[in-house]
């Protein structure tokens, strides 16, 4: 099995999110789509957060948080 290594984090406030209707109950909920980008560089991990806004990628810087031994 696989262990945790790290956590990546974000701020989302900046993806919109979509208003959507469930077709069974006619109760409106919303939904954020978004991809978690992973960097692997030599010595260091970057991660970012990339959405689309009107057919355009947008990205966000993230966070990567090591886990604690």
């Amino acid at each position: 099995m696989y262990s945790t290594a790290c956590t990546v984090t974000a701020d989302i406030s900046q993806v919109s999110p979509k208003r959507l209707r469930n077709p069974r109950n006619g109760l409106i909920y919303y939904e954020t789509e978004y991809d978690v980008i992973l960097l692997f560089g030599l010595t260091e991990l970057k991660a970012q957060i990339a959405w689309k806004e009107n057919g355009v990628e947008k990205r966000s810087p993230a966070q990567v948080v090591y886990e604690q031994d």
